[in-house]
């Protein structure tokens, strides 16, 4: 068949190429996908099982070496007598704690419990771990009030400063019976985590003092990680169609 007028001449033994666009609809969904990923890891909510355990040392006061700063010829005393606090506690109350007797008795961890009796009096513990913003931290503990309505102070100190997370409970007279109370917060700041005890007012006795517990909440769910993985796909993808 001879050629049209005006076409350009073929050449029968060149070689012919076709190439292949990609359609402009595929084009547009693989960002689509990409948006769709990042939307998931946005929405994804965090892991709230992980927890972490702060030990608490000496939660029970109790002291080996019982010591009687009123009278130093019996500093030995086995009942009646005071005990220093000793470390990683320290205090504002003379570093002293009462040996359970009569109706100021100790629940459970044995034979001494914090004396909180005078006003402002606090008794505080390093715990040498840090925190993160955005962690529930929580810890439970034990008062009694021996002769009149009693409030203490329980304190989380977060970071340098220090940033303080605190609570007031009022604790009735209940000479001779043990409350339970439990502060717990959610942490705005990092840093390194402190435990506090203050008397707010009344005649507080402190024992039992528990471990703080961190529920960490800045882990992402499996979905979300799953979406990023999607996402690293999908880009690999537009990567290889624009090749």
């Amino acid at each position: 068949m001879p050629p049209i007028p005006g076409s350009p001449k073929t050449d029968k033994n060149a070689m012919t190429y076709t190439t292949k666009s990609t359609p402009t609809s595929n084009i547009r969904r693989t960002p689509l996908a990409c948006g769709l990923a990042i939307a998931a890891i946005g929405l994804g909510p965090p892991i709230s099982s992980a927890s972490l355990v702060i030990p608490v040392q000496n939660g029970g006061f109790e002291d080996p070496t019982p010591h009687n700063p009123n009278n130093g010829q019996n500093s030995d005393w086995t009942a009646g007598g005071w005990a220093f606090v000793g470390a990683p506690w320290t205090t504002s109350t003379g570093n002293y704690g009462r040996l359970s007797q009569g109706p100021v008795a100790s629940p459970q961890l044995g034979n001494w419990i914090m004396n909180l009796n005078d006003s402002g009096g606090w008794v505080k513990q390093d715990l040498g771990t840090a925190v993160n913003a955005g962690d529930t931290l929580s810890v439970t503990f034990q008062v009694m009030s021996d002769t009149a309505q009693g409030q203490i102070a329980a304190a989380l100190l977060v970071g340098t400063g220090p940033t303080v997370y605190s609570q007031t409970f009022t604790n009735p007279q209940n000479s001779g019976t043990w409350v339970s109370y439990t502060l717990t917060d959610t942490i705005g700041t990092s840093g390194n985590l402190s435990l506090e005890f203050s008397n707010v007012s009344g005649r507080v006795w402190l024992d039992n003092v528990s471990n703080v517990t961190a529920d960490i909440t800045s882990i992402p769910e499996p979905g979300s990680l799953l979406a990023l993985g999607s996402l690293i796909g999908s880009g690999a993808l537009l990567r290889n169609r624009r090749r």
